[in-house]
This record gives C-alpha cells, structure tokens and sequence, in this order.
C-alpha cells in the first residue's frame, strides 16, 4: 500500500505568496491552480494583505526570519518539484527566497513579478525591483510578466529589449503576456523568449471583463507542468490554455474584478 501511494504522489510546488483575503489571487490561486494541474502545493506566506475584489489597500510583510524558520522546518520534511514565486513583501524576504530556491538547482522556478495590484496600488519599491534582478532571475526557469511588468522591470519601451534585458540575468526564458496591450483582436498574443532562440508566438482567446488573479493562476499553473517534466514551450501554452478557462468560467464574488474558477478542464 505505502509503494502504490509513493507512485501516486503528485509533483510538490513550494509557493512564495501573499495571502489575498478574497480568494482570487495570491496564495489560495497558487494552491487552486496547483491541484488542479496535478501538483500539490506547499505554501510559504510572505506578506498579509488588506484587500477586496477592487484593490489592495495595505500590504504587511511577514517577518523574515519567521518565514526562514518556517521554510527550514517544511523543507527538511518535504522534497519540493518546483517554485512558484509571487509577492515578496519585502528585499530581506527577496533575499532569503534566494538563499533557498538556490539549494535546489534541478527544480524549475517560475517568477510571477507581481509589481502592482490589479486595481493600481504598487506592491514592490524600485529597491526591490533591483532585488528581484539580482537575487532571484538568475536562478529562475521562467519569468511571467505582463507587458506593464516588463518594461517597469528594465525602463525599456521595446518588449525585445525588456526581455533581452532581463534574459541577461540569467533568467531560462520570459513568457511575456499580452493581456495589457490595447488591441481590438479576438485573439491575445503572448511572446515567449529565450536566451539564442527566435521569439516564440503563443496564443489565447481574448476575454472582456477585468480578473483578479489571473497571473498568479498563469504562473502556478506553468510552475506545475515544468515540475511535470514538460518542455518550457509546452508548459507555457498549457498554462495559458489553463487561464483562460479559468478566466471564462470567473464569477463575481465582489462588486470589483471577477474572480477564476479554477478547476481541471
């Protein structure tokens, strides 16, 4: 019994993330989006937030060296497949993340640079930013930003150039979402780079409506597949395949943004 349980284990995702009181976005979107590719999710708290379906009014980082302490005790229990890294909190929780996901060098990392809340509020400081450059890219598989996130990322206009930019840290590949280019097409069209490749087209159905979470779903989602042993291409289409069901299944939970059904289609 205990051989065909060990067979049936799923891949094991450590998530760095805010907690998002509504549900939508943060760590309960990480853990929804896991199970629902077949992972299953490990959660590091890194901030507490004051939030609704509209915006976040107030982040509190969790003290980094709680946070240290809990991450030694998970991780000497649990062997991690990957990571999914989203809101930090803080440079000194940005550092730590760091320390750790560099111990584990065979797993693939996602970075979700969640720079600002969905309703505008600003979630990181330029010093952070810096951190996130030089402390997390180099060991990251894949970088998810949306095209806003990118070029706050590297002050480039050019989406070439942001990314060029940021593959210079040492970054795998940039998965490039372009949910935020004004366009009137019925089709959204994502660009995935990588380091002496040609620029990948990737493709979804564009959606109407505004959705809270719909990043950290994206990059929880693709942090699984990779874990699953899947190519960054492949990984990268079906995680985007996997948003949008979940954005065209969204309810309103709130009077703001629509929040994902995430569930396995």
């Amino acid at each position: 019994m205990h051989s065909k349980l060990e067979a049936q284990k799923p891949p094991v995702i450590v998530c760095f993330s805010g907690l998002d009181p509504t549900g939508g976005a943060g760590i309960q979107a990480d853990i929804e989006a896991i199970k629902a590719n077949g992972g299953h999710c490990v959660s590091l708290i890194t901030c507490l937030t004051i939030q609704n379906t509209h915006n976040v009014k107030r982040l509190a980082p969790v003290d980094t060296t709680f946070l240290a302490e809990q991450a030694d005790v998970l991780l000497h229990d649990i062997q991690p497949d990957g990571f999914k890294l989203g809101v930090l909190g803080s440079i000194e929780n940005a550092v730590l993340i760091a320390s750790i996901i560099k111990q584990f060098p065979r797993c693939p990392i996602v970075l979700d640079p969640v720079l600002a809340a969905g309703g505008g509020t600003t979630l990181v400081t330029n010093q952070l930013i810096e951190a996130i450059k030089q402390q997390l890219l180099p060991y990251t598989t894949v970088c998810t930003p949306n095209t806003l996130e990118l070029q706050q990322l590297t002050s480039k206009q050019s989406l070439n150039q942001a990314a060029q930019s940021l593959l210079k840290y040492g970054v795998e590949a940039v998965l490039a979402t372009g949910g935020h280019l004004a366009d009137s097409t019925e089709t959204l069209q994502h660009q995935l780079f990588t380091i002496n490749q040609p620029t990948q087209a990737l493709f979804s159905p564009r959606l109407t409506g505004e959705f809270h979470g719909s990043g950290c779903t994206l990059a929880s989602a693709l942090a699984t597949q990779l874990a699953l042993q899947k190519s960054i291409t492949f990984a990268c289409q079906q995680a985007l395949d996997f948003t949008y069901q979940s954005l065209l299944n969204a309810v309103q939970i709130g009077s703001g943004q629509l929040i994902p059904t995430r569930r396995f289609y």
